[in-house]
């Protein structure tokens, strides 16, 4: 009798620890729930495990801090995408910030535009990271004669990577997420040469959670986005250009209507991002927002149907007011 009771214990106690592993797993609490159960003397070893093999089931997204500028890491598996690489003087940074991670190899790097803010760093992860290949967008020819950008295109072909100009709705893959372009302009629609609008607009998807990366994408393209029909509803928006007053129009955000926004930004910057307007259309919208001059880095873990950020949310200061 007394060995029934005690089996009886033993299998509740396991279907507890199942339930709080689960729940945990299920919102992101996988290092919580490990120490919760040490501190219970419970053994791990399985759990752990468990845990381990459910990571590769998520897509883990890193707003890295570079200042003024955007480098944006994406991890799935065993596979990585960087996303912009910041600007010259945060390139070492990038690089540190992948050696922390244990990051020598990257699936890919895409270029969402040739500004220095963006694609500054590039030669720093160059000459220092394997990288089997680079998306960008193909310019007008002398458009962008900066040495910087000079010099990121000659170690791009003294490292024989292969570059990819990539076509409206091409598709790229990192691991079980899918990178699928859905907005870009050719250099007959971009008017004036104004280089942001020659951003690309991917729209990366995990299950059932999506993300668009904007760049820094101005009105213009945006309302090309609109125009066209394109399936951009995502739950998190990384703001274009900084959370500038020249993008995040009304209809853009309408279209995207996300649940979460992302913006890159250095404190007390020169141009005030972010503007006063982005900020009280996201917050007329009650769009949960993270950002790099409050928090630093952002780390964002996506599941196959949710989504969980390592900082709180922060306020809607626009530049300006953040600095007062």
């Amino acid at each position: 009798m007394a060995s029934d009771i005690g089996n009886r214990k033993k299998r509740l106690k396991a279907i507890v620890v199942a339930i709080i592993v689960l729940v945990g797993v299920y919102f992101g609490y996988g290092d919580e729930i490990i120490t919760i159960l040490e501190n219970y003397n419970i053994d791990t070893t399985q759990v752990q495990e468990y845990l381990d093999e459910f990571d590769q089931n998520k897509l883990y997204m890193h707003m890295i801090n570079v200042g003024q500028g955007d480098s944006f890491l994406f991890v799935q598996g065993d596979e990585t995408a960087l996303v912009d690489c910041g600007p010259q003087s945060a390139g070492d940074d990038v690089v540190k910030y992948l050696d922390k991670l244990g990051i020598e190899e990257l699936d890919l790097v895409i270029i969402t535009h040739p500004h220095e803010d963006h694609m500054g760093g590039l030669y720093q992860v160059l000459t220092n990271k394997k990288v089997d290949r680079i998306i960008m967008p193909k310019v007008k020819q002398g458009l962008v004669v900066s040495q910087w950008y000079l010099k990121d295109i000659r170690q791009i072909k003294t490292s024989r990577i292969p570059v990819t100009y990539p076509n409206l709705n091409d598709v790229f893959e990192i691991g079980s997420s899918k990178f699928k372009l859905v907005g870009m302009m050719t250099s007959r629609e971009v008017k004036d040469d104004n280089i942001n609008n020659y951003s690309l607009v991917f729209k990366v998807s995990f299950g059932n959670m999506d993300v668009l990366m904007t760049g820094d994408a101005e009105k213009e393209l945006e309302e090309k986005l609109v125009k066209s029909g394109a399936d951009i509803d995502a739950e998190i928006l990384k703001v274009a250009h900084h959370g500038s007053k020249t993008s995040s129009t009304d209809e853009f955000l309408d279209a995207v209507n996300p649940d979460y926004a992302l913006i890159s930004v250095k404190q007390g910057n020169d141009y005030k991002h972010p503007h006063k307007d982005t900020m009280d259309k996201l917050e007329e919208r009650r769009i949960i927002l993270f950002r790099t001059d409050e928090l630093g880095t952002v780390i964002a873990t996506i599941g196959r149907n949710n989504v969980t950020f390592d900082k709180k949310t922060c306020d809607y200061l626009n530049g300006s007011e953040l600095c007062t």
